[in-house]
């Protein structure tokens, strides 16, 4: 019965469990020694990332600038044309005056 007993208490062989400690003690060497896959695989992802975030955040500012100024400019040419505009309404009333005024005259 005690051999039914240590065989049930001690399922690995001496020499099993020795062998399984070292495995477990060379992983862990390794894995203090040289960074986990994750985290070299991270590093260059998060730099390409900050790259592209850089890239596009510039192109956005030169963007802006460009749009800025096209803005402006629109905005001097919608004053301009207005300006015009006025000055013709201005120069319509004056001739309908002088119209009406030469009607008066003619049928008068």
């Amino acid at each position: 019965m005690s051999l039914l007993v240590d065989m049930m208490s001690n399922t690995l062989d001496g020499s099993y469990q020795e062998a399984a400690s070292r495995r477990a003690g060379e992983r862990q060497a390794q894995a203090e020694g040289a960074p986990p896959v994750r985290r070299r695989t991270v590093v260059p992802l998060l730099v390409l990332l900050g790259v592209l975030t850089g890239t596009a955040a510039a192109q956005v500012r030169s963007q802006s600038r460009q749009v800025d100024g096209d803005r402006a400019a629109l905005a001097a040419e919608v004053d301009r044309r207005t300006a015009q505009s006025d000055a013709l309404v201005s120069q319509l009333e004056t001739l309908r005056a002088q119209l009406a005024a030469e009607q008066t005259r003619a049928l008068g």
